[in-house]
């Protein structure tokens, strides 16, 4: 069995305390870049009240994000926050460039390219900016992510007892 398996995230799983909710072995390695993609926000979270960030094919464009390292017990935990399962994501492997310019091999998860196009809530999105921070992606990719139009939504967001938006 693997030691550890690479993990690609690129919404709220950008921040740390959100991604070790449910994978507690989660390590941040580095950052990377996921080329020939777009970041988008779809579907409807009923945990998140809005669209979920997901990534779909786009030549020329590209999605920042975080490679993780993860112990592979961890990974059945993850398959269920992204909702394997119930076919809200899918499971795929990717190849990132990390900032470093060296190939990794990563899984991911993607909503399927059938689910509309929706937006985030205001407390999703700034989980999505807190860990775009966190995890120290260019200046320039933050200020995209800024522009993001969220919708609107004024309540709460409960991740955990103790974290809550």
């Amino acid at each position: 069995m693997e030691d550890s398996l690479l993990y690609f995230g690129f919404g709220s799983n950008l921040k740390c305390r959100r991604l070790q909710i449910n994978c507690p072995s989660a390590q941040f390695l580095c950052k990377a870049e996921l080329k020939d993609y777009k970041l988008v926000f779809a579907g409807s979270s009923m945990f998140w009240k809005g669209g979920t960030a997901t990534i779909r094919p786009s030549p020329g464009d590209r999605v920042w994000g975080a490679v993780w390292k993860l112990d592979p017990k961890d990974v059945p935990s993850l398959d269920m926050q992204e909702g394997i399962h119930l076919g809200i994501y899918n499971k795929m492997s990717v190849t990132v460039i990390s900032d470093e310019g060296d190939s990794k091999n990563v899984i991911t998860y993607a909503r399927p390219q059938e689910v509309p196009v929706a937006a985030p809530s205001p407390q999703y999105l700034q989980v999505v900016l807190e860990g775009a921070g966190e995890c120290g992606l260019p200046q320039q990719y933050i200020e995209e992510l800024n522009k993001i139009e969220h919708n609107g939504y004024a309540g709460n967001v409960v991740l955990t007892e103790d974290y809550v938006l």
